[in-house]
């Protein structure tokens, strides 16, 4: 029956988390992960205390079970039962019902509860047999009829108290499958002898507390199917024992810790979310190029010279040979034989200093401790370093699912492949500007303008790659040469009723490309502003722009999507605008599939 009542919440879970995600793609601001104490649960003035008849002993004699049973007592109230008879018809009366936590019943019989230990504690907490004989009233014959054939369901209703933290001796918490309401209390993280702790199916909001990473014991995990929000707490990759979690059927965003994955079941992958990897703590870069300790590693050259200056980070990276050992002597060996071709991370100094990598090829390991990777830059910001790396620096290497870059949150200016993205009102340095030359094969001049309806011919111009558009489109023309594009091509598609659907146009690049991270137009209406903005993103492993407005359609304003990714190979860049309404506002991941397209059989 549980299991029945499971599914039924969590499709109506499922429907509230996507309604929640499309809340976050619009704009909404994610709530961050909880790191302060939940303020506690408010309980009875007077609540009573546990008798030496509930308890089997006298209070003196085992303290830590007095207070156990001090705590149910006290938050009883807060775990409101309701149930009902398994039987749909109106000569049943369904009576009141209550969980039995009384002092003047032993703690022994006391209904979800378990003690064990030496000496005695309660150990167990477990709501999820819902399933129970009960009498019942037959309202025809006005009998009490025999309980063996009847079965009462019943569930908690209210909050998670956040005394239940004062119950450290529990390795059995389980709540699922109810209505409970609110947070999940932060006071959970006291309960480090925990092994199995199971919220699943039940009504809670906000985010996950970074304190259940205190939970090493457990084994059993389960969250899903509630209305949690934010991110999975990168706190959870310390809980090495789990072997099962469930966590799907939530708004959760960014990305699900690496350690997590390592549970033998888990539905991880049904949430969509990337796998997570570790922030890393070293020390400088070792600008001799020996790595041959701990917290050590070193930036090369293509040519195999170890890089010394900040530029050099940024602009000359090619290898990386990196000790699997950090500062502090913890051995990343698991991570690092995980990373593969396309991984991206970050070295970090500071907010206004830091360069980030994509993987192109993991090379051979050097030595048994060392690990060398095959890398290209993608982006940087460079407003607080520059010239020789001091031996004295302290960076970091932020690994996996890095925040995209642009509209308000961009702070200081960055280099994005080509493309240079400033911040509103940015009078401050700027990274130079690059000018690139014409492969031999260009023209040093337009050339005439060639324009054509025959996709046979549009596909032998030059730069030329077939898109994967929506079904139902198709091919409208294709021109090259002339002074709107000066050497490449511009070609359109339309949708499945005639009209504009998008327009791909490939160009050499001649510069590097500066644009603000976000600005303020006028809408149709008087006096409205519309915000639009440059992102930074990685697509089919190439740095790209997107320009869209986070509000989606205002004002019955219609705001066309840009994207603009650069090929260094090359060295082209293929611009995709919009013109279908489906492809417009802030819907960017139908524009990003059409640009991953060029690139992605």
């Amino acid at each position: 029956m549980r299991e029945l009542v499971r599914g039924k919440r969590a499709l109506i879970v499922a429907l509230m988390a996507l309604a929640a995600g499309v809340a976050l793609a619009l704009g909404a601001t994610a709530q961050t992960t909880a790191t302060a104490e939940t303020p506690a649960t408010a309980l009875p003035a007077n609540p009573p205390t546990c008798t030496a008849k509930a308890l089997g002993v006298s209070r003196a004699s085992n303290p830590g079970l007095a207070a156990d049973c001090d705590t149910l007592l006290a938050i009883q109230s807060t775990l409101r039962v309701s149930g009902w008879i398994n039987y749909d018809t109106p000569s049943w009366w369904d009576h009141s019902y209550a969980l039995n936590w009384s002092a003047r019943t032993p703690l022994r019989h006391w209904r979800a509860v378990t003690l064990g230990g030496t000496p005695q504690r309660v150990v167990g907490l477990d709501f999820s047999d819902t399933r129970e004989s009960v009498r019942v009233f037959n309202a025809r014959t006005l009998q009490w009829e025999a309980s063996q054939p009847f079965t009462r369901e019943w569930t908690l209703r209210g909050v998670i108290p956040t005394q239940l933290g004062r119950l450290t001796a529990l390795e059995t918490l389980d709540l699922g499958g109810s209505e409970l309401t609110g947070v999940v209390p932060t006071q959970l993280g006291a309960l480090t002898k925990l092994t199995r702790l199971d919220l699943g199916d039940n009504r809670l909001t906000g985010a996950v507390p970074t304190q259940l990473g205190k939970l090493t014991a457990l084994t059993n995990l389960d969250l899903s199917n509630n209305r949690l929000t934010g991110e999975l707490p990168e706190a959870l990759d310390a809980l090495t024992a789990l072997t099962r979690v469930r966590v799907a059927g939530n708004a959760f965003t960014r990305c699900a810790p690496h350690g997590l994955w390592g549970a033998a079941s888990h539905d991880l992958a049904t949430l969509g979310l990337p796998n997570c990897r570790p922030t890393v703590s070293y020390g400088a870069p070792q600008t001799t190029g020996v790595v041959d300790a701990q917290g050590e590693y070193a930036f090369f050259t293509a040519t195999g010279t170890a890089i010394t200056t900040y530029e050099g980070l940024r602009n000359d990276v090619a290898r990386l040979t990196i000790h699997e050992q950090d500062t502090a002597g913890t051995s990343w060996a698991w991570f690092y034989d995980d990373v593969e071709a396309g991984d991206a991370f970050e070295w970090r100094k500071a907010n206004d200093c830091w360069v980030r990598y994509v993987v192109d090829e993991v090379l051979a390991d050097p030595a048994a401790t060392l690990k060398s990777l095959s890398l290209e830059w993608m982006t940087y910001a460079f407003t607080g370093c520059s010239g020789a790396v001091p031996t004295s620096v302290r960076g970091s290497m932020n690994w996996g699912a890095l925040p995209d870059l642009g509209g308000t949150s961009l702070t200081v200016p960055i280099r994005h492949g080509p493309f240079q993205v400033l911040p509103d009102g940015w009078t401050g340095a700027t990274a130079p500007g690059e000018t690139y030359a014409l492969p031999d094969e260009a023209p040093p001049y337009p050339g005439p303008v060639v324009y054509t309806k025959d996709l046979s011919v549009a596909r032998g111009f030059p730069y030329w790659r077939d898109p994967v558009v929506p079904a139902g489109w198709t091919f409208r023309y294709a021109r090259s040469g002339g002074y709107a594009v000066s050497y490449g091509y511009c070609a359109g598609w339309v949708n499945a009723r005639g009209v504009g659907g998008v327009d791909i146009c490939g160009d050499h690049l001649a510069g590097t490309v500066r644009a603000d991270a976000s600005w303020l137009v006028t809408g149709e209406n008087p006096g409205s502003l519309l915000r639009i903005v440059h992102e930074t993103r990685i697509i089919a492993g190439r740095p790209a722009i997107i320009l869209y407005s986070p509000q989606g359609l205002h004002h019955h304003r219609i705001v066309s999507i840009t994207v603009r990714i650069y090929d260094a190979v090359a060295g082209s860049e293929y611009t995709i605008l919009s013109g279908d309404g489906t492809l417009r506002g802030s819907n960017i991941e139908g524009m990003i599939a059409i640009a991953r397209s060029l690139f992605e059989e």
